[in-house]
């Protein structure tokens, strides 16, 4: 049974990883659930944004009509490891689905959970819904006009995501270098726009003022929309992201695919796909054919952008599921989870830093690798100085003073895997790298 994505919750089963760079290979932080619990932070607003309004149907608003000084509250749940002593965290934005007219933040709950035991900090937002959410309202309420701007509204919005957790990067302990964003379905759209539509002339026309639609009281029912980056908070601050995860999403114009400095991308899709199209074809094609809607937007799925995105010098690649729709099964969404797991973790550097500096204090552990067994020399200027081990963590698992220049250590205790080691010597730290196996 195929478990949907647009509109309905992304649900995140058992998974089998696959690594291939350095610190992504063994156990260790960004790859296997280290923590065991998670602090969840429910309804932190990261921003506004100005309420919309359609100048349709009536019914189909609820009858929400204008002034436009309405600014509705941005919100987020963010998921933390408990226990983490990390100061500089990386960051996953998660953009939820719902073809801009449904879905919420809860939709990316157990993935947020998921991730953060890994060693993640995870912010699920909400964006700006704008579309109706009765599917009957849509053929007199979304035109390409619309639409677009809907997709505006969410990039929007999720870029002032960007901006604010990188404006409280101590508070909640983050490293603003390592932002991601990862979304699904329209939250893919949003997530590909925050990563790569960063120029005023990749805005949408749509998203100029259009004063041929009338106006309420003298306010334009379709005012400019202004900048990429919208109004929703921190403009001192960049939007930019590390990396990007598309689950099932499209970009409305190929054009924001510029060059090798743009982010990596990692892109899923399946190839039968009739609601977000796997190449350059229109939006609810599936709903189309069906006589449920009757407008064709096209927009460029991963099969057609990513050739432009490559050629352009991208690092970009596409999983696709044969025969899959827009729903992914167990087994896809297990391939889609394991393959993202992967991909982050090889955008990140060491999980912890060292500086392996020259100093009075020579010290050295061998044999390394070791089975736990090992000897820790020291130079006469490292005696009576303390020695601590940490877990990728950043937890002490061993510690002692050193007693003699040539001191055996038993670390039997410990798993295998990779740890790091310091002492301080005249206020510098001196560290160094063990490998148990």
């Amino acid at each position: 049974m195929k478990k949907a994505i647009l509109g309905l919750s992304f649900l995140v089963f058992s998974v089998l990883y696959a690594f291939s760079q350095p610190y992504c290979t063994g156990s260790g932080r960004y790859v296997d659930s280290l923590f065991a619990c998670v602090d969840i932070s429910n309804d932190l607003q990261f921003g506004t944004g100005v309420k919309d309004w359609g100048w349709g149907n009536i019914l189909c608003l609820d009858l929400n009509l204008p002034p436009y000084n309405t600014q509705l509250s941005l919100r987020c749940d963010v998921y933390e490891p408990c226990g983490d002593t990390l100061s500089a965290r990386p960051l996953i934005i998660a953009i939820h689905g719902g073809a801009w007219a449904s879905g919420n933040k809860n939709d990316f709950a157990d993935f947020g959970e998921l991730m953060a035991k890994k060693g993640y900090v995870v912010a699920s937002i909400n964006y700006r819904l704008s579309l109706p959410d009765n599917l009957l309202c849509w053929p007199g309420e979304v035109d390409s006009i619309k639409l677009y701007r809907a997709v505006m509204r969410g990039i929007q919005d999720s870029k002032a995501a960007v901006r604010y957790f990188r404006k409280n990067a101590a508070i909640f302990r983050i490293d603003p270098d390592y932002i991601f964003a990862l979304g699904a379905s329209a939250g893919a759209f949003n997530a590909l726009g925050v990563g790569y539509m960063n120029w005023e002339s990749e805005r949408p026309g749509a998203c100029e003022a259009k004063p041929q639609y009338g106006n309420w009281l003298g306010n334009l029912l379709l005012p400019d929309m202004g900048s990429v980056e919208g109004n929703g908070g921190n403009p001192d601050q960049p939007s930019s992201v590390r990396a990007v995860v598309s689950l099932s999403g499209a970009v409305l114009d190929p054009i924001v695919f510029e060059g090798p400095s743009d982010p990596p991308l990692l892109a899923f899709h399946g190839d039968a796909d009739d609601v977000v199209p796997y190449g350059y074809d229109c939006l609810l094609k599936g709903l189309i054919g069906q006589g449920l809607f009757d407008k064709c937007i096209r927009v460029y799925g991963p099969d057609a952008y990513l050739p432009i995105a490559q050629a352009a010098g991208v690092d970009a690649s596409l999983i696709t599921f044969p025969d899959g729709g827009h729903g992914y099964t167990p087994e896809e969404l297990d391939m889609a989870i394991a393959e993202t797991v992967d991909f982050l973790c090889a955008q990140m550097p060491p999980p912890v830093a060292v500086n392996e500096l020259p100093s009075r204090a020579l010290v050295s552990l061998y044999p390394n690798p070791s089975n736990g067994q090992a000897v820790l020399r020291s130079s006469p200027d490292g005696v009576g100085k303390t020695w601590q081990l940490f877990d990728l963590n950043g937890r002490i698992v061993a510690e002692t003073i050193i007693q003699a220049e040539i001191q055996p250590l038993d670390l039997t205790h410990l798993s295998s895997g990779l740890y790091l080691w310091t002492i301080l010597d005249a206020g510098r730290q001196v560290a160094g790298k063990f490998v148990i196996e």
